[in-house]
Formats: C-alpha cells, sequence, structure tokens
C-alpha cells in the first residue's frame, strides 16, 4: 500500500490483527462509531478480516501496517497484551488497555506505557503485579444504534429440483445482495449443498406449527403443487406466504400484496426490499375443516362399533452404552433417559443397549 503523506490523527487505535469475530474488535468499532464525529480518529492494523476492516473504513479511516507508513499521533491506543506499538507510530501518548484476565502465565501486561485501562475489575485483578494494581477500570463501550430487523423464513420440503431448491438459493442470493439479514429454517431429510449464508438446514420434524407461528413468511417455491399443505397451515396461524404461482394458488387463497407475494419462476426482478419491509399482516382466512370434516363423515358412512385402539404405553429406559439412534437422529450417550413406545424399548433391550427404568 503507498501513502501519498504522513499519517497524522489525533487518536491512531491500533491492533495486529482484527479477526473475523471478537471482543477487541467489537470494541474498536463500538468506540469509532461513538468517537468518529468529535475526534479525528485512524485505525491502523497489520493482518485483518476483509468484513471487519471494511466496516471499519465505512466510520473511520482504517490503514493496514507496511514499512512506507508513517503516522504520528497525540494519543496510541493499544488493545492485545502480545502486540508491540510499531516504529512507524510516534505517539505523545500511549494507552494499553487490558482485555483479557491472566488465562496463563504467558499472559504478560507489557511495560512502558503511559497509562493502562482494564475493561473490568475481574480482569484487572486477575493479574497480580504493580503494573495491574495501578490500572484503572473502564468498562467497554455498547452500541446503541438500533439493530435492523431480522427476516424470519422458513420452508418445509424436499431440497429437490421441482420443490425449488435452486430457488431458494436464487431468493437467499437476493436478499444477501441487498444486505438483508435473514434467518432461513429449511426442514428437509436432503442434504444442501453450497448452503447461502442466512440458510439453516433442519432435521424433519413432524411438529413445526410452532417455527412457522415465529416466522415471517412460509416460503415455497415449487413447479407446482397438487394442495401444498404448508401454505394452508401459514394461512391458518396467520403467516403469509412467499410463493412460485402453483397452480392451486387462487384455489388456497393465495392473494399477491394481501398474505404473501407470489415471485415468479425464473425469480428475476424480485422486489426483497418490499418483501423485507412491508411483510402483510392483518388478513383473514377461513378454515374449510368443517366442510371437510363433514364430506368426509359422508363418504364413510354412520360410525359401526366404537373405536377400541389407544396409544400404545411407553416404557422409561436408560441408555447402558453410547449408541446411534436413528430414530431420534443423534447419539444416544451412556446414562440419558427416554420415553418411549414398547415394541422400540423392547428391541433396545434385547440388545442390551438400554436398561428398563421402573417408574
Amino acid at each position: 500500500m503507498q501513502y501519498d503523506k504522513a499519517i497524522t490523527a489525533q487518536v491512531i487505535i491500533y491492533a495486529e490483527l482484527l479477526a473475523p469475530v471478537g471482543g477487541i474488535e467489537t470494541f474498536i468499532y463500538n468506540l469509532c462509531c461513538a468517537l468518529h464525529k468529535e475526534y479525528d480518529i485512524t485505525v491502523i492494523y497489520k493482518n485483518g478480516d476483509d468484513k471487519q476492516v471494511e466496516r471499519l473504513q465505512g466510520v473511520v479511516m482504517t490503514l493496514q501496517l507496511g514499512n512506507e507508513l508513517e503516522a504520528s499521533c497525540d494519543l496510541l491506543i493499544m488493545n492485545s497484551l502480545f502486540d508491540k506499538p510499531p516504529v512507524q507510530i510516534t505517539a505523545k501518548k500511549t494507552l494499553q488497555l487490558i482485555h483479557s484476565c491472566k488465562l496463563r502465565d504467558f499472559y504478560v501486561i507489557p511495560e512502558g506505557r503511559d497509562e493502562y485501562i482494564a475493561v473490568s475489575q475481574t480482569a484487572k485483578d486477575s493479574y497480580d503485579d504493580e503494573i495491574a494494581a495501578a490500572a484503572g477500570v473502564l468498562h467497554n463501550i455498547g452500541n446503541n444504534k438500533k439493530p435492523r430487523k431480522l427476516l424470519k423464513l422458513l420452508s418445509a420440503t424436499r431440497l429437490t429440483e421441482e420443490k425449488g431448491a435452486d430457488r431458494i438459493k436464487a431468493l437467499a442470493k437476493a436478499l444477501n445482495d441487498e444486505h438483508i439479514p435473514f434467518i432461513w429454517l429449511v426442514f428437509t431429510a436432503n442434504a444442501f449443498n453450497g448452503t447461502p449464508k442466512g440458510i439453516v438446514v433442519m432435521q424433519p420434524d413432524l411438529e413445526i406449527k410452532p417455527y412457522i407461528a415465529a416466522a415471517d413468511y412460509l416460503v415455497q417455491l415449487s413447479d407446482n403443487e397438487s394442495y401444498c399443505y404448508s401454505i394452508v397451515e401459514a394461512f391458518s396461524l396467520g403467516t403469509p406466504v412467499i410463493t412460485t404461482p402453483i397452480s392451486v394458488a387462487d384455489e388456497i387463497g393465495v392473494e399477491d400484496g394481501v398474505n404473501g407475494y407470489v415471485v415468479p419462476f425464473d425469480m428475476q426482478g424480485i422486489d426483497v426490499k418490499k418483501i423485507y419491509e412491508q411483510i402483510p399482516t392483518g388478513f383473514t382466512y377461513k378454515s374449510e375443516d368443517k366442510e371437510i370434516l363433514k364430506r368426509w363423515r359422508q363418504i364413510i358412512g354412520k360410525p359401526t362399533h366404537k373405536p377400541t385402539y389407544k396409544p400404545a404405553e411407553k416404557l422409561h429406559v436408560e441408555a447402558t452404552q453410547d449408541y446411534l439412534d436413528n430414530a431420534l437422529g443423534k447419539v444416544v450417550v451412556a446414562g440419558e433417559r427416554h420415553y418411549m413406545s414398547i415394541p422400540r424399548a423392547n428391541k433396545l433391550l434385547s440388545m442390551g443397549l438400554v436398561k428398563l427404568i421402573e417408574n
């Protein structure tokens, strides 16, 4: 990197490393956000995550350290205990922050700084030297900027071509391209290669209504559907939908802009900002269940005898060793307890994987 002239600033914040995630990185960003309109601040780093650097550059001058850099400041803020002040930076005063507790013997507060401040009393008290004893305490600054709304999407579908796997990726890309924060739970038994940012693949679940009710949209991007249970369930819970123009859409009550949005099959020209900012609410849905049940009773006829089946009693068992339980979809560890049907419990008992717990 070439510099046209020597850098001068009232405050220089130095970090040898700007990691993708970290408390020091959060502190630097929050402090810059809070003070950049009052003070001339420059952040200098040696190695940095591109996203962290880009975020800081949106607030203050942020430069990568190089041999050709010349910088001077009134106050140099050092963050990591392991960083040394670069020879390229001249400061009237150097402040060392103590961001970490003394976790290992090699965690040593460096000498030679003009002032020391620990970010908590806990951090200060974890060191037993004279420097720490004389250090001040100042908690890290927060960021009171109101966060953007998180868009919550949900799908329960096979990830196949006809069910719109590629369209899911296309919509996720459109949302990411517009920097819209979202989380999209996709309940599926299929692998999802190249999962886009924002999508979380979930194991199939027979009871997803709580997730649908909490979502901003139920998303169904199929080539076609004969009925589409998921859309009907969403409407019954007051959740709008994002769907392709499947043939049954009109029949089950989809109204573009009223109880959701209809997006084209080619996924071109989708107004994702409108989807994000104008979520349909307050729409009405009239369930057909009473009429449907009435019709089924007519089809079956009058009951001829009382039902005799009762759900099977469950047994309480405890794992005697670690084993992979396909029904639960996880590794059950020794000592873990579960209730299960008698046939399934008997099978595991015969294999010696569980023992019966007397209630």
